[in-house]
């Protein structure tokens, strides 16, 4: 097997994504969108994740928008997050649901170090639904800093979701995706078509 050595990440792909995921072309900019300059190597998965939810909201996000304050993503304004700070995805009926992504948790045992791509592992989280949510899981993807589209799977030992998100229930799914080194966005579209909300990664192998 031929492992593609990892590519140089782009710097500052973020600020391009915030404007991207509010252009009228959301899916296509998007894609080409990334997050901002890498935080350092973590030493193991747990502390990676703890290195990025602990970094200051970006410039991108609304202001005054906190960790207690949501912001709300449409089709039509899309919510531009980051791992582990949620949005409240808000459907076209106005039906919503708080939506959170946590990650990636990075198996490092997976693959060569020098390889291109990496197994990443990301939490999904739902709660608070205003009414019976439709979920299907290829409605969630991850997009790359060279604009590739990844489809997620559901990581080993986790069980199939419900289809429908009902009020009162929290809902959390872990899945994974081999994903190139650097900066990426994980992105939500309801409807299949129409992004409403993205967050910001960073998949770091070595």
């Amino acid at each position: 097997m031929t492992i593609r050595k990892k590519p140089t990440v782009r710097p500052a792909m973020w600020r391009r994504a915030a404007g991207a995921v509010l252009a009228a072309g959301l899916l296509s900019a998007a894609a080409a969108g990334c997050a901002a300059a890498s935080s350092p190597a973590a030493t193991s998965p747990s502390e990676q994740r703890v290195q990025l939810a602990s970094r200051s909201l970006p410039s991108y996000l609304p202001s005054g928008s906190t960790g207690n304050q949501l912001i709300a993503g449409t089709a039509a304004t899309p919510a531009v997050s980051m791992q582990g700070v949620a949005v409240r995805v808000v459907l076209k009926d106005n039906s919503s649901v708080v939506t959170n992504v946590v990650g990636p948790d990075v198996d490092r045992t997976s693959g060569d170090p020098e390889a291109s791509s990496v197994d990443c592992g990301f939490t999904l989280s739902f709660q608070q639904a205003s009414a019976p949510i439709p979920l299907d899981l290829a409605t969630v993807t991850a997009t790359d800093d060279a604009g590739g589209i990844h489809h997620l799977e559901l990581a080993p030992g986790q069980g199939a979701p419900p289809a429908t998100i009902n009020p009162g229930q929290t809902l959390t799914v872990k899945v994974h995706a081999w994903l190139p080194s650097g900066e990426g966005l994980i992105r939500w579209a309801p409807d299949g078509r129409h992004v409403a909300a993205v967050w910001d990664y960073i998949a770091e192998i070595d």
